[in-house]
């Protein structure tokens, strides 16, 4: 069998595929909103690649139906577990690809262990630019990214981090979820936010508790939340932040 490579580019370029036949198949996992092939310009791979998308939350016997002709996969987000015992049983996947630096989803001890599997380092040349710090009371309050280092020095005078989140119009999340960041945004933080405020987490659902969240949005005590992460996805029909 042909080896397997691990990149972490959100599409696969003409190099990583030249030396596939024609007419392989691609599979985009978790596009729940069937929103991935608009977003990247997967005609440029030609004739040599049939994409199509995956745009239900298959587990088990299902997902392996459901990929079992896939020579490449590309997988959104961290939402479908890309285990060892998953890829043993995908035999004519040749491509696994990830977009972002991370994924917790895909078991990189499994797959480096493998011998089918070639590992490269990710890559950031379609980094976009950074956003300064703003002085301005009313400014946006951002956890976690290129501004870490900026917001763990405001904190230097021993306010806590709700206390911060007070100062802002808008809290956005950009956190790697872990153990110290789980539950970050809880009850206390929400009630520091001013009623005008609004928090936005495109990060990881775990970041924020979400009952404390559906509580301060139906209370009207904060002015609204731009999510698209949620504990359970897709949401289903009737979930509390979709009225």
């Amino acid at each position: 069998m042909s080896a397997i490579k691990c990149v972490s580019n959100a599409c696969p370029t003409r190099r990583e595929v030249s030396c596939l036949s024609v007419e392989r198949a691609c599979v985009i996992v978790d596009d729940y909103q069937n929103v991935a092939v608009a977003y990247a310009d997967w005609n440029a791979l030609g004739e040599a690649v049939q994409v199509r998308t995956l745009t239900t939350p298959d587990t088990g016997d299902a997902l392996v139906a459901a990929l079992g002709d896939a020579d490449i996969l590309v997988v959104m987000r961290e939402r479908t577990p890309i285990t060892a015992a998953l890829l043993a049983r995908l035999p004519r996947l040749r491509l696994l690809i990830t977009s972002g630096m991370r994924n917790a989803a895909v078991d990189v001890a499994a797959a480096k262990g493998d011998h089918r599997l070639r590992h490269r380092q990710p890559s950031r040349a379609c980094r976009g630019d950074d956003l300064g710090a703003d002085p301005r009371p009313d400014a946006s309050i951002g956890a976690g990214g290129q501004r870490a280092t900026q917001r763990r020095a405001m904190a230097a005078d021993g306010r806590p981090w709700p206390v911060w989140c007070a100062v802002g119009d808008v809290v956005s999340l950009h956190l790697v979820l872990g153990e110290r960041s789980r539950g970050i945004v809880d009850a206390d933080t929400l009630a520091c936010l001013p009623i005008h405020a609004c928090l936005i987490n495109t990060a990881r659902a775990g970041l924020v508790d979400q009952q404390a969240l559906i509580d301060a949005v139906t209370e009207r005590r904060i002015a609204g939340v731009g999510l698209d992460v949620f504990d359970i996805e897709p949401l289903p029909a009737g979930h509390p932040l979709c009225t």
